[in-house]
């Protein structure tokens, strides 16, 4: 084509008729994409939820240009509510009293989530053990009022007939429930939807949501119900840790309640508790309650009991134990007050007809005679004391037969025995508890009997209360930075010297 005529002039009349044909075929291009781009949203608004929408067609846009601006309009209202759903949604924790019951909170979640999901009914399920158990549940009645959906309800028996049929149970009590998904047997008819409630990798529980028009969840649905199922979760989590911190408050309590008490049973003072003799007793318990107990009982001016016990348990069990021991002791011993070994007898029989469990004690009672100067001891199965003799500075072992320990069996008239010791001017007493001996230090080497008996042969002169502050320090000084892991008793029972009376 040429634009130039012979003159040498541009033939301005072919040109306009080149731009024209160019023109015509961009608005065609144009026209020929729209149409087919409208045609394919057409075909997508006949698939919306409004009836408007159901009969579609493209050549509405030219004679109804209205409708698609409804439809702008609805979509733009209803993704302003999912908006607002998503807000009630992130505020859904603060509805929230964890001071009161579960199952009562969790109707007011779930009554939410009813607003949030018009038609459907929302169901919680959590774990029993090795099995679910229902909870809560939520759904529209007729009239599109809120109503709780009651144990007996056939939609809870639906749903959990569902959740076994599509939920691998077995295989979630296999892995403690630590899963990031539910294993699935096989999917869920339409209008069910079994998810989990979920926080990190722990499943606490399972929620169903059953559509009341049998209708499947849509996408944006979808997006909710994994944000509510989530918000739900970390409430029924932030529940149970509330409750755990709360019993565990309440049992730091009981334990603090329970030591006090301990320790006012003890012996508060021995300053003038047997006259003739300085006693001293300490008790140093590994944790907050100890499993040993240490007790004087005077029987007269002249008569008094020593006791010393250690429990095979420690905590609550093993104080209550105790408890029951020093009451046996306290309230039998004037009974049988010249035979410790009648005593343990008793005391045994006692606890076995009771049947304490698995629990039992070892026990040494010693009996101090001060008109004659003696001591009978008797024991159950507890560590012998020791007889350290102030005159040569030698601790002298007891050698005698101990019996059974306390509560294991009945104990036959016999099973225990007395055994005589003269102590003279000076010479004391040591009983203690295999806290002392099983000291261990960081080498794992024990402490052990010899070791004690060096102590004591070395502190022989000392009073009562310097002798044990003595041991204790060679103690520490033996396991340096390791902590003791067993309950630490020790009394000391030593006859004043003669030479005090002189001095007198």
């Amino acid at each position: 084509m040429h634009f130039i005529g012979n003159s040498g002039k541009v033939d301005f009349q072919q040109l306009a008729s080149l731009a024209l044909v160019v023109f015509g075929a961009l608005i065609m291009g144009i026209v020929s994409f729209w149409w087919h781009s409208w045609k394919d949203m057409g075909k997508s608004m006949q698939t919306l939820p409004f009836p408007e929408s159901r009969n579609f067609d493209f050549t509405d846009l030219f004679f109804q240009p209205k409708l698609i601006t409804n439809w702008f309009e609805k979509n733009i209202s209803r993704l302003r509510s999912r908006c607002t759903d998503l807000e009630r949604i992130s505020q859904l924790l603060s509805f929230i009293n964890y001071s009161l019951e579960l199952p009562r909170q969790l109707r007011v979640a779930l009554n939410l989530g009813v607003e949030i999901f018009p038609n459907m009914a929302i169901l919680v399920f959590l774990r029993d053990n090795n099995a679910i158990k229902y909870e809560a549940g939520s759904k529209p009645d007729e009239f599109g009022n809120l109503m709780l959906i009651q144990p007996e309800d056939i939609l809870v028996k639906d749903a959990t007939k569902e959740i076994h049929r599509n939920v691998d149970i077995e295989k979630l009590n296999a892995i403690d429930w630590l899963s990031f998904a539910l294993p699935i047997r096989s999917p869920t008819p339409e209008g069910f939807s079994v998810m989990p409630l979920l926080v990190w990798n722990r499943i606490r529980g399972l929620i169903v949501y059953i559509s009341m028009t049998k209708l499947p969840l849509e996408t944006d649905e979808r997006f909710l119900t994994a944000l509510f199922n989530r918000h739900l979760a970390i409430f029924i989590e932030n529940h149970i840790l509330f409750k755990d911190k709360i019993q565990r408050e309440r049992l730091i309590h009981e334990v603090e309640i329970a030591r006090t008490v301990q320790n006012d049973s003890l012996p508060q003072s021995t300053a003038s508790i047997l006259k003739g003799y300085d006693i001293f007793g300490i008790c140093n318990p590994s944790n907050e309650i100890s499993g040993d107990y240490y007790d004087f009982v005077n029987l007269s001016e002249k008569h008094l009991l020593v006791a010393i016990a250690d429990v095979s348990g420690k905590g609550l069990p093993a104080a209550l134990f105790l408890s029951k021991i020093q009451t046996l002791v306290r309230s039998v011993s004037p009974l049988v007050n010249t035979s410790p070994s009648g005593l343990l007898s008793f005391i045994s029989n006692q606890l076995t007809k009771e049947r304490m469990g698995s629990l039992f004690a070892t026990m040494l009672l010693a009996l101090i005679n001060a008109d004659n100067n003696t001591v009978v001891f008797s024991s159950a199965g507890h560590c012998k004391p020791f007889i350290v003799r102030e005159k040569n500075g030698f601790v002298e072992d007891i050698h005698f037969e101990s019996g059974i320990p306390l509560g294991l069996f009945d104990s036959p008239c016999g099973g225990y025995i007395d055994q005589t010791i003269d102590l003279f001017p000076g010479d004391g007493i040591f009983l203690f508890s295999d806290g002392v001996s099983d000291l261990m230090n960081s080498r794992r080497e024990r402490f052990g009997t010899e070791r004690l008996k060096s102590v004591l042969e070395k502190s022989a002169g000392e009073k009562a209360s310097a002798l044990v502050y003595r041991v204790i320090d060679e103690m520490n000084r033996f396991k340096e930075k390791t902590i003791h892991e067993d309950d630490i008793t020790m009394v000391y029972v030593k006859s004043e010297s003669k030479k005090n009376d002189r001095d007198g």
